[in-house]
């Protein structure tokens, strides 16, 4: 069993995306949203990490044992007994659970048999001197709450509804306390950024909807948001769809791109899930980025696996240098591409200057998100 606990406790703590989150929260979310993409996690022939839940600012997570049903209300106390210390331990001096003890989240951990019946759970919180103990709910004169567990004696099971009733309680405290905290963050950080991202984008460009768009995008039908305040401009290359610019012939210039090609034939109908399996666990990252020429070198400084509107590809960026009419030429670009079923679709921004291409990056990742490929639906 303590070694079972130890490649538990080596597993990153999960939470999820709260309503009001600050940056550092924000941060965690992050490694949560990776890790929860690959639930439920084997950890051994009969035992894994099968879900979590959060409601700021307490985090649940289930375990199951797949081979074991459960036999008594004895056999789980002994089950819980015999990890306790190695739990206490393992949360107070794993590196990867710094950030996650600093944050002060409380930490509920569920243990379940083979048929998600539950065996016993674990509480832990972090103490007066800053370390984190497992606790127990406790009653004292009608009141329930939170209280370090005393391991010598034995004290009445508290049932799991008194428990849940318990937990809502805190958090509703916890928002209590913090609601003008909480108030500022939503009207500064997601209000107020989300009322200036519908400005961003006006109405969707559908190239369908004209002889030339429809011939331009090969049949492919999709739409997309055009950004407020370009210039709108056709193609003149055979792959590029539709052009936006901004300060056209000027060095602080902004490109946006849209290009279609047709696939080979041999690629017609392969599925999206053998695309994912490709991009995100393959060598489709490595395949897809594009290679340098005699004249031209892309420098790619970031790549990525991607999804637009449920399809798979790539995402990179860099800073290509190449020549063009005699003269030497280097810009800073974005670009998102993905396989359809007989199409890869591109979107492309570049700039000359690099506080031009940073300060735009929000505005090509709205455009990205808004992307539709509506013959899916």
């Amino acid at each position: 069993m303590k070694k079972l606990l130890l490649i538990l406790l080596c597993l990153p703590l999960l939470f999820g995306s709260c309503s009001f989150q600050t940056e550092k929260e924000k941060e965690l979310s992050k490694i949560c949203d990776k890790i929860n993409s690959l639930t439920p996690i084997k950890l051994n022939d009969s035992f894994e990490f099968s879900s979590f839940k959060c409601d700021f600012p307490i985090v649940k997570l289930q375990y199951r044992f797949t081979e074991y049903e459960w036999e008594s209300s004895e056999a789980n106390q002994e089950m819980k007994l015999e990890i306790l210390n190695d739990v206490e331990a393992a949360t107070n001096n794993n590196v990867g659970f710094k950030d996650f003890r600093d944050a002060g989240y409380t930490f509920f951990l569920d243990y379940v048999d083979k048929n998600n019946q539950l065996l016993f759970y674990l509480c832990l919180r972090k103490s007066s001197d800053d370390t984190y103990k497992i606790v127990e709910l406790s009653e004292e004169n009608g009141t329930y709450d939170f209280v370090e567990l005393e391991r010598d004696e034995k004290k009445p099971a508290i049932s799991k509804e008194k428990r849940d009733e318990t937990v809502e309680k805190i958090k509703n405290e916890n928002w209590k306390k913090n609601k003008d905290k909480f108030t500022k963050i939503f009207d500064e950080e997601i209000k107020s950024p989300k009322e200036k991202n519908q400005k961003k984008l006006g109405e969707y460009y559908r190239p369908i909807d004209t002889p030339t768009g429809y011939y331009k995008s090969k049949g492919l039908n999709f739409q997309i948001k055009k950004p407020s305040g370009f210039e709108q401009m056709e193609g003149d290359r055979p792959n590029i769809v539709q052009k936006w610019i901004k300060k056209r012939g000027k060095e602080d210039m902004v490109i946006f791109m849209v290009l279609v090609k047709n696939l080979p034939d041999e690629m017609h109908g392969i599925s999206q899930n053998e695309y994912m399996q490709y991009f995100k666990y393959g060598s489709g990252v490595d395949d897809y980025k594009p290679d340098d020429t005699h004249n031209f070198k892309f420098n790619i400084a970031k790549s990525n696996y991607y999804t637009l509107d449920n399809y798979y590809g790539l995402y990179y960026e860099g800073k290509s240098e190449g020549e063009r009419l005699g003269n030497n030429v280097e810009s800073y670009y974005i670009t998102v591409q993905v396989l359809l079923d007989k199409h890869m679709f591109s979107i492309t921004m570049s700039a000359f200057e690099k506080d031009i291409f940073d300060s735009n990056k929000e505005l090509f990742r709205l455009l990205a998100n808004s992307v539709i490929f509506p013959d899916q639906y």
